[in-house]
């Protein structure tokens, strides 16, 4: 289990910022976040019987996907750094009666399980809080068998553009500190270069628009909200929040079509198996 005053700032922001995001995580304006989980799992071409790690799950998503895949036979583990992320998807398990998956906080970092432990590790859109990636791959292959796959998920170049780029030069003007970049796995060539650096081989590599048009610049800003860019509105004060939503969502209404607001979501898929001895 981790102890959150062990975990650097990074992971703390990190932590702190999923934790408020938790309630509105699974709302319709995310839905390329299910989407792009449920692919995943799919591309993972899992089996009955399996034991397969699910890194950063969330609300529980891709999980709930996998322990229909990994069938009575299976286990599933789920990890997480914010409890209350754990705790929402530990309600969806129960109320959907799902008795295979077992949920704990954890560092993806610094796994507790031993050499050897999963069939499949999967991690869907959460690679990008990882600090190390390199390091977070070679981990989560050694808690891999010999022949057994890692799969992950993350956004591309064009995903969110160019209602992101003007989220950050906005929030900079408010004197916010802004996560580092953590690792930038945001192209299939540096996908691959990270997952032949890390041993893997026959690595599988897709990319694929998942976007859709919200409605209005309100599910913008509850996508904001309820995702990872609640670390930086954290920062904001509640006396300055309704102006910076203000002054943002002017921005993004001139984005606005006549079929709404285009929200892009360039998905890099990607698969590789640890080779055996």
């Amino acid at each position: 289990m981790t102890n959150t005053a062990q975990l650097n700032e990074h992971k703390q922001q990190v932590t702190y910022g999923f934790n408020l995001a938790a309630a509105g995580y699974d709302r319709a304006a995310l839905r390329h976040l299910p989407n792009c989980a449920k692919q995943l799992v799919e591309l993972a071409r899992l089996q009955n019987g399996q034991k397969v790690l699910d890194i950063a799950t969330g609300t529980g998503t891709a999980a709930i996907a996998i322990s229909s895949k990994v069938s009575s036979t299976g286990q599933v583990v789920g990890i997480d750094l914010s409890q209350d992320m754990l705790a929402q998807a530990q309600q969806k398990i129960k109320t959907a009666e799902i008795t295979n998956i077992e949920l704990r906080q954890e560092d993806a970092e610094k796994l507790s399980f031993s050499d050897n432990s999963f069939d499949a590790v999967i991690c869907a859109s959460g690679i990008f809080f990882v600090l190390d990636v390199l390091g977070g791959l070679r981990e989560w292959q050694r808690v891999t068998q010999p022949g057994g796959i890692v799969a992950f998920s993350n956004f591309g170049e064009t995903a969110f553009q160019p209602m992101v780029e003007i989220f950050y030069a906005q929030v900079k003007n408010y004197g916010l500190q802004i996560p580092s970049a953590c690792g930038l796995v945001d192209t299939s060539e540096t996908c691959l270069n990270l997952m032949h650096r890390a041993g893997f081989e026959d690595i599988e590599i897709q990319t694929k628009q998942l976007g859709y048009y919200l409605d209005n610049t309100n599910e913008w800003w509850e996508l904001l909200w309820n995702s990872g860019f609640r670390i930086e509105l954290s920062q904001i004060s509640e006396e300055k929040l309704e102006q910076f939503k203000a002054e943002h969502l002017a921005e993004i209404e001139k984005l606005k079509t006549d079929r709404g607001l285009w929200l892009d979501v360039e998905t890099i898929f990607v698969m590789g198996k640890k080779p055996n001895p």
